[in-house]
C-alpha cells in the first residue's frame, strides 16, 4: 500500500508517495507519538499546551524520516491542513500494527471493548 501525504508548500500542493512498509526506525519514533498520547489522555487536564505541541512535532519528526527527508520538518507543520491530518496518523497506526480504518464498533464486534 502507497503512503501519500500532501503539503502545500509556498502556495503549491506537493505529493509525497512512500512505496515500502514501515522499518524499526519508523517504529520506534510511532512508539514516542502513542507514549505522549497514552499520558496525554490519562492526565486529568487532558495534556498541556507543551505536551500538545511536543505531540505535533513527534508526527512531525515521523513524517520527514517516514517519507525519507523529502520535506522538512517546518514544511509539515506549516504545510499539513487539519484536515488532511489523516494522511500522517494513518502511517502512525499502520506502523504500531493498527488497522486505521477500524471503527470502535467493529473493535466491540471483535470482543475489544475501548473505555
Amino acid at each position: 500500500m502507497p503512503f501519500k501525504i500532501k503539503l502545500l508548500i509556498n502556495n503549491k500542493e506537493n505529493e509525497y508517495v512512500r512505496n515500502e512498509p514501515p522499518m524499526i526506525e519508523n517504529l520506534i519514533d510511532a512508539l514516542k507519538i502513542q507514549r505522549l498520547e497514552i499520558d496525554m489522555e490519562t492526565n486529568d487536564n487532558g495534556g498541556t499546551a507543551k505536551e500538545i505541541e511536543d505531540r505535533f512535532n513527534l508526527y512531525a519528526d515521523f513524517a520527514v524520516k517516514f517519507w525519507h527527508n523529502q520535506f522538512s520538518k517546518d514544511d509539515f507543520l506549516t504545510g499539513l491542513t487539519t484536515g488532511s491530518f489523516d494522511d500522517v496518523r494513518n502511517p502512525v497506526w499502520v506502523t504500531l500494527g493498527y488497522d486505521p480504518n477500524a471503527s470502535e464498533s467493529d473493535d466491540e464486534e471483535n470482543g475489544e471493548k475501548k473505555d
